[in-house]
């Protein structure tokens, strides 16, 4: 997968958020620090930052925490067995999970030169409609989120919660949960702690492969979540923008993120 990497990491404005909606601090284990180590366990360092594990180890999980971890997975994943969640950490781990934002955005951001309603989002929409028939895709596969996506670009309240700069692609949003994801399935006991860093590690390749640094991962992710998320009413899209880029914000600014303790390059 290529991906061009933005010439200059966009920034992430500030929000304000109650401290108690993005999680304690960050957490360590007593193991000595390891830099590589810490970038392979820590590219999930904001899903992390929400949970009560360390960020460069994996907890002693409960056994009797095996079966609600897979009803996670199951609810949200639809995964159902141990296969499953392998090819589901493939695929994240590889960046192949999403990619409908590729194609939406840069249609939804020549959209915002013009007024709501010109008629270049008919055209759009137009395009897309015939894109996905002609890929032997369903209806609406690309139409609804681009009508979501430039909606949801217009109004102010939410817009803030977004790099001031918006990556073409949403790499990130698949690296980033290769991590999260994979928490969880150590949890449900459908993978070993040695598998899943196989996975990490593939996916901590392809990071560095795609983005300069952390604060670039990071507005890949911010802006893959939220797209994703716009399906959803604008209140709870606005409400989850605002929560997560605060995650960011604080995985990328705390003297205890691993995001800040090591570079993403080793010689950075």
């Amino acid at each position: 997968m290529v991906v061009p990497t933005p010439a200059a990491p966009p920034p992430i404005r500030p929000i304000a958020v109650p401290a108690d909606r993005s999680g304690g601090p960050f957490i360590w284990s007593s193991r000595p620090f390891d830099a590589d180590r810490t970038r392979m366990m820590g590219l999930a360092a904001p899903y992390i930052l929400l949970s009560d594990e360390p960020v460069d180890d994996l907890p002693d999980y409960l056994t009797e925490d095996a079966e609600v971890a897979r009803a996670t997975v199951r609810e949200w994943w639809s995964v159902e067995n141990a296969q499953d969640c392998h090819d589901t950490l493939t695929r994240l781990s590889e960046a192949r999970m999403s990619g409908d934002y590729d194609v939406v955005a840069p249609l939804a951001n020549r959209a915002l030169d013009f007024p709501a309603g010109h008629e270049i989002e008919t055209a759009h929409v137009d395009f897309l409609a015939d894109l996905e028939r002609a890929n032997g895709l369903r209806p609406e596969r690309f139409t609804t989120p681009y009508r979501h996506w430039v909606t949801a670009l217009r109004n102010p309240d939410f817009r803030r919660h977004l790099p001031e700069t918006l990556p073409m692609a949403d790499f990130g949003w698949d690296l980033m949960r290769t991590g999260s994801f994979g928490r969880a399935a150590v949890q449900a006991e459908y993978l070993t702690p040695t598998e899943l860093g196989g996975y990490l590690s593939t996916a901590l390749q392809n990071i560095q492969a795609l983005a300069p640094n952390w604060r670039a991962y990071a507005a890949s992710y911010l802006t893959g979540r939220a797209f994703w998320n716009v399906d959803s009413s604008i209140g709870d899209a606005l409400e989850g923008a605002a929560m997560m880029a605060d995650v960011i914000r604080r995985s990328l600014a705390d003297p205890d993120s691993p995001w800040v303790r090591v570079s993403l390059h080793p010689d950075g």
